[in-house]
């Protein structure tokens, strides 16, 4: 009798956890349906799309495993951001991290968050998904390819926030140079137990994401290498470590307008290297930026078309220089950018003999000059802004 009533009591608690299952999917099938009523409508309020996120979260709470819901969210945040409802993107967050919570292996939904913030460039939660995929990458080898994907993407901030960090402040520059090159060393660890097998058997789309950017860094390869040898030298070399202080500080009273505070500081830097193009390109903007307003100031013009056309010479060298080779002193400064900034600051310049030129014949050699100038700037870097404003303003009016 007592094994009967034992068995009897186990198959009740049986009996109740099942029921509370079923109970509990037909609720979140209830939140689920809900939501979907929403979603399918083709006008809606923010009040129903705050609605529609939360019968969302409140059905993969109940029914945990619901992989249609992750498209379904992810479209009406798309159509919630395009009309203009920007909350959207933290409703979606929200969701994710409730999804996780019940299905821990849904590696799309991982890749997806990682996104989130690798497209705004958010490296404070970057970094903490990356140290959180790195506690569990025992767990199972995909957690190690989502710590890789994120770091590349950090890589890429990192590199993006140092260059910018460069007209600012050294101790920023030097903070972004050294977690970019501290994520290079992960990824590259990463690459050598992906060689030897270690992921063989990982999701396949995750490998597929992974993949990707590894031919991607092994594009950049040579780039982040001299960038980090670069770093090395920083520490190393005391007249290098001056040569970049100076540079930066240069550059930042330069963004300031303060030019002669600027050209104080880039000559200092070129006293201690006189090949150090990207602080002789700074000069030459410093003093032609200047001239240019004292010009502006005595309504006399002379000196500056002087300067100009002494100086457009010295740039077609710089140009040349490092079009043949010339290896660049600062990290994360990518020859394209500096030759298209330096075609920038020539068409600059001439636009000043340009507009203040009488001749007619001049004035169109001038521009010619000018559209060639442009051009090249635009070809070597195509997201140059101040080259497309020019271009705008002096070529296609």
């Amino acid at each position: 009798m007592v094994g009967v009533r034992y068995f009897v009591f186990f198959s009740s608690i049986l009996i109740f956890i099942t029921s509370c299952s079923y109970i509990d999917s037909k609720i979140g099938d209830y939140y689920y349906y809900k939501a979907k009523k929403i979603s399918a409508k083709e006008e809606v309020t923010e009040s129903e799309i705050e609605d529609f996120f939360n019968y969302m979260i409140k059905a993969v709470e109940r029914k945990k495993n619901i992989p249609e819901a992750i498209d379904i969210v992810d479209n009406v945040t798309e159509a919630s951001v395009k009309s203009g409802y920007l909350k959207a993107y933290d409703y979606q967050f929200k969701f994710y991290k409730k999804y996780i919570e019940t299905n821990p292996y849904a590696w799309n939904v991982y890749l997806n968050m990682i996104n989130i913030f690798a497209v705004k460039g958010d490296v404070y939660n970057l970094k903490n998904f990356a140290d959180d995929f790195d506690k569990n990458s025992s767990l199972k080898p995909e957690f190690k390819l989502l710590s890789f994907i994120t770091k590349a993407n950090l890589l890429y901030w990192f590199e993006s926030y140092g260059y910018l960090s460069i007209n600012d402040d050294y101790d920023t520059f030097i903070n972004y140079l050294d977690n970019y090159c501290k994520a290079f060393k992960d990824l590259n660890d990463v690459i050598l137990i992906d060689k030897e097998g270690y992921f063989r058997d990982s999701d396949t789309n995750t490998y597929y994401y992974y993949n990707t950017l590894v031919n991607d860094l092994i594009s950049k390869e040579n780039f982040i290498i001299k960038n980090c040898e670069l770093g090395k030298k920083i520490k190393s070399d005391q007249n290098y470590y001056k040569t970049i202080r100076y540079f930066i500080i240069a550059n930042k009273y330069l963004s300031k307008q303060e030019y002669s505070n600027a050209i104080i500081y880039y000559k200092a830097a070129l006293n201690l290297n006189e090949d150090f193009v990207e602080a002789r390109k700074g000069l030459i903007e410093a003093e032609f930026q200047n001239l240019l307003s004292i010009s502006l100031m005595k309504k006399n013009n002379e000196e500056l078309i002087e300067f100009v056309n002494d100086k457009i010479d010295e740039i077609n060298r710089i140009i040349k220089k490092i079009n043949n080779g010339f290896v660049l002193n600062v990290p994360f400064v990518a020859s394209d950018k500096i030759i298209s900034s330096l075609y920038t600051l020539k068409s600059a310049m001439i636009s000043v003999i340009y507009e203040n030129e009488k001749n007619e014949n001049k004035k169109s050699l001038y521009f010619k000059d000018l559209n060639i100038s442009l051009n090249e700037a635009i070809k070597y870097d195509p997201s140059n802004r101040l080259a497309k404003d020019l271009y705008e303003r002096f070529i296609n009016k």
